[in-house]
């Protein structure tokens, strides 16, 4: 009785841990209603269910459910069928129609007060027509329209070119096709009406009956007929149903697709469920509704998967002689069954399980717990009961060795008494290398040598592991506590990419490929170009039990997984995308919803509500936007809101890219009243007017003011034109030229030719400096410069000039009325220099006073300002050098008047011999 006990337990067990891990989705998930009559999905990829409490659509996160508060005609809604854009609801009641863009549309009869019974429903592509049993109705113009030519109680109407109704006679057990003629086109001896259950035209060529044990299906354009019995005995609730461009045949405990000749794809449906019609979507995925539990749903990736030792804590996964072994706290060690996909009991010992492994030198298996070592040496099995002596095993050196609590102990492989220990605190894995003794602790790698435990030195890494795992006779991957993945030689280390900060198990190698066991599901990576990456990752969303997964093992195409939630065992090859699609669920301008025309107001924001069409379980995804004209580059966000703010009257373009599906928002922000072009061009026209109107009033006003500031214009244009003048001293100009013409005819054509270069380039400066105002000081003094050089070449090395800058005085960046300085200097050299028999020095002084205030000082050593006007009294120049002074002085008076320069100017003799000019700028600006 024990034994008996004891193997229904077992069978209990693996019933239950193998059942499919169905979702439920009930009231406590959004549904309006438990009871729910059918279930289909639209072209975009919503999954619609008709329930008694109003119609639900569904995108993978939030179910909208349409009552009669949204203008259904009633909430009890028994069918669904899908065309186009439009989703169409049946119930009995007095008005009937579809949802549209989220709008209901619902129409009555064109009979008044007539209540409708959608009985018998068919669809021909966009065309839904209904009847029931007797009068036939289609919508025309909003109404629903009878048709009083079809009210016998065995007739069929059809929507097709060369049919035009099916004709039953029960008494002569026979089917008559009709044409648009009502002749008879062909005829089938059959009973259709005995126990059928459900009928019409599902398509434009198939009309269906649905009975208990079979289905029957009439090709409209074939004109064949032939019946199809199901797998089961007898289907409760038969009904058939078309989406996505399939027929499918759904029961109480089974749904198939149709494929014109048989059945195909069929799911079985638990009995538990209590189901009594199903569907299979876009994606293969099983949606099966009940009418008291709510709609049950099952992923394709999950429908392939089996679930073994649910709510137990499994382990290490590892092939031990030939066997998959995984280890199960508290119930010991489970062998795999590969046609069963199961995992079977093998050695049941309540207690801490640590690991099994098989030594091929030994020829025996050992599987350790806390308190017992089993050894399977060519199937004999020996029990050695000890304390805890080890949990992993390693054979090295002709010996065993295991690691405890306290450190590396090595054991009798006998009796498994410790012949010595070595104390190491955190050790986590044994491995043996490359004929090395590793040992993985909480503080990095270490290595036993001679009797001693001995740190590896990897680029001192430090992190605590986990676990390792051998790669190829040159590398391992080390599996860390919270730091990632890596890949060692024992020299170097380098990260698996994306791995940083992930908590890694343990790892396994199968074909060169690297697969981890993380916190976040199983990662998968392939070698490529040298380097590991990431192929993908196997998450909940593919069929796993748990993100939190302890180990895995490749078997052939099968995943094996273990978690804390059991071992999950699922096809690599048969992997879907739950990702459906992207779209803009509601966009809004100043909290207002609108359209694609939006109407500009400042201070402006629109918001656009990003959803998906997604049933993976783990449903977070993030975006891709750009905002066109005004976004140059994609933004990356995990928000489904987005805000922008503040946008100009334009078009626009929302591009939206989520897992490789985009979707495009086109919307336009129309100008104000005030914004149109028309409306500006009158404004401006306005204002000119007005301006227009403004001036011709202060006229006079304004042409005394203009009089008084051209009168001024006119008079510094004069002063700046006299100054000019002064400036190109006739007798500077005559001289140069003697000078060239000396030179010629002393043959110095070098030194002529060196005298006009310098000439050419001075006159040059002095055109160019003459169209502008202020110039630098560093032009100012390059113009000064040249024309001392001049100088120096006519008065011979008797003359001598020299200049001095302050290091403070910014010369680049400070400005100084043009031509200036350039009289003064020419006055020092033509009346102080010159009288001196060409002989002197002319020295010039630029000092820093403050950032817009400098001071320039111009000396020579020539005879004074005294004896120079002696000379000037006897000479013929008198007049022209007095009216060349009072110039420069009413420019320096006028740059005053000006605000922009205060400058003051002094002109004294030496006490020596010379003269000493010293001129104050001030900017103002």
């Amino acid at each position: 009785m024990k034994k008996r006990y004891i193997i229904l337990l077992f069978m209990i067990i693996w019933r239950f841990s193998n059942a499919q891990q169905y979702t439920n989705f009930t009231t406590k998930n959004g549904l309006p209603s438990n009871h729910v009559y059918k279930i289909i999905q639209d072209y975009k990829g919503f999954v619609w269910f008709a329930t008694n409490k109003g119609l639900v659509k569904y995108n993978g996160s939030n179910f909208k459910t349409f009552t009669t508060k949204d203008g259904l005609p009633t909430n009890d809604i028994w069918d669904i069928r899908v065309t186009a854009n439009k989703i169409w609801f049946f119930s009995k009641s007095s008005s009937l129609g579809y949802i549209e863009n989220n709008k209901v549309y619902a129409f009555g009869s064109d009979i008044n007060n007539e209540v409708l019974f959608p009985n018998v429903i068919n669809k021909n592509g966009n065309s839904i027509f209904f009847s029931d049993s007797k009068t036939f109705y289609h919508l025309e113009n909003g109404v629903w329209k009878s048709n009083s030519m079809f009210t016998e109680q065995f007739v069929e109407k059809i929507d097709h070119p060369n049919v035009r109704y099916l004709f039953l006679k029960p008494e002569l057990d026979s089917l008559f096709v009709m044409n648009k003629n009502d002749q008879q086109i062909k005829s089938f001896k059959i009973d259709l009406y005995k126990n059928v259950r459900h009928r019409g035209q599902v398509n434009d060529s198939l009309f269906f009956w649905m009975y208990p044990d079979k289905f029957s299906v009439l090709n409209l354009h074939t004109l064949q007929f032939n019946s199809h019995y199901y797998n089961e005995k007898q289907l409760k609730f038969p009904r058939f149903s078309d989406a996505n461009n399939t027929v499918q045949v759904s029961g109480e405990n089974l749904v198939s697709v149709y494929t014109g000749n048989k059945l195909s794809n069929t799911k079985k449906i638990p009995a538990r469920l209590k189901s009594h019609f199903s569907f299979i979507d876009k994606n293969n995925n099983l949606w099966i509704a009940t009418f008291s539990n709510g709609v049950y749903f099952l992923p394709f990736s999950k429908q392939n998967t089996t679930y073994s030792l649910n709510s137990n804590k499994s382990g290490k996964i590892k092939l031990v002689n030939d066997t998959i072994i995984v280890n199960v706290f508290n119930e010991g060690f489970y062998k795999y069954n590969a046609s069963t996909k199961k995992f079977d009991p093998y050695i049941i010992e309540k207690d801490f399980v640590f690991s099994a492994t098989y030594f091929e030198e030994l020829k025996t298996s050992y599987f350790v717990t806390s308190r017992k070592i089993f050894a399977i040496h060519t199937n004999k099995k020996t029990i050695h009961h000890k304390k805890e002596v080890a949990r992993d095993l390693v054979y090295y050196n002709t010996a065993l060795y295991g690691n405890s609590s306290f450190g590396l102990n090595r054991l009798n492989p006998n009796n498994f008494e410790i012949e010595k220990s070595f104390p190491q605190h955190g050790i986590r894995d044994l491995m043996v290398f490359n004929n090395k003794l590793l040992i993985a602790t909480a503080n990095g790698i270490k290595e036993f040598v001679k009797d001693t435990i001995q740190q590896i030195n990897i680029q001192e890494f430090q992190h605590p592991i986990t676990s390792l795992a051998k790669i190829n006779d040159t590398e391992l991957v080390i599996c860390t506590d919270g730091f990632g993945a890596y890949i060692t030689n024992l020299d170097s280390y380098t990260p698996l990419e994306k791995t940083a900060f992930l908590n890694v198990q343990s790892a396994f190698i199968h074909h060169g490929d690297i697969w981890l066991a993380t916190d976040q599901g199983i990662w998968h990576y392939v070698k490529k170009e040298k380097q590991y990456k990431l192929q993908r990752k196997y998450t909940i969303n593919d069929g796993l039990s748990s993100q939190m997964i302890n180990s895995v093992y490749i078997d052939k195409n099968q995943l094996i997984a273990s978690s804390d939630n059991g071992v999950s065992v699922l096809s690599i090859e048969h992997q879907n995308e739950q990702f459906v699609d992207i779209y803009v669920d509601a966009i809004s301008y100043n909290n207002i919803k609108i359209d694609s025309t939006i109407s500009y107001t400042s201070n402006s924001q629109l918001q656009v509500n990003i959803a998906a069409i997604d049933f993976s379980e783990d449903n977070t995804l993030s975006y891709e936007y750009q905002l066109l004209p005004k976004q140059i580059k994609s933004v990356k966000t995990s928000s489904k809101h987005l805000i922008f703010t503040d946008l100009q009257p334009n078009d626009y373009s929302l591009i939206i890219t989520s897992k490789g599906k985009t979707k495009t928002l086109n919307f336009t922000i129309s100008p104000l009243w005030y914004q149109t072009t028309l409306a500006k061009t009158s404004f401006i026209l306005l204002i000119l007017f007005l301006i227009q109107f403004v001036f011709s009033t202060i006229k006079k006003r304004e042409l005394a003011k203009q009089k008084k500031r051209l009168v001024f214009q006119n008079k510094m244009i004069s002063y700046e034109l006299h100054a000019l003048r002064s400036q190109m001293n006739p007798h500077f100009v005559f001289n140069s030229l003697n000078a060239i013409q000396y030179y010629i005819t002393k043959n110095e054509i070098d030194l002529s030719e060196k005298y006009l270069v310098k000439f050419a380039k001075l006159i040059r400066m002095f055109f160019d400096f003459s169209r502008e105002k202020e110039v630098s000081l560093t032009k100012e003094i390059q113009l000064l410069q040249g024309y001392l050089e001049m100088e120096q070449m006519r008065f011979g090395k008797g003359f001598k000039f020299r200049f001095e800058v302050d290091k403070p005085l910014q010369i680049h960046q400070t400005n100084i009325p043009s031509m200036l300085l350039q009289p003064i200097v020419e006055n020092a050299v033509n009346h102080g220099v010159f009288h001196n028999g060409g002989k002197g020095l002319v020295e010039l002084y630029f000092r820093y006073i403050s950032d817009k205030q400098y001071e320039v000082i111009i000396k020579d050593d020539g005879v004074g300002v005294k004896k120079s006007k002696q000379i000037q009294k006897q000479s013929l120049k008198t007049k022209t050098t007095t009216k060349s002074t009072q110039i420069l002085e009413e420019r320096i008076s006028l740059l005053n008047q000006s605000k922009i320069w205060q400058i003051t100017y002094t002109m004294t003799d030496n006490v020596d011999s010379g003269t000493t000019v010293k001129l104050t700028f001030l900017n103002n600006e």
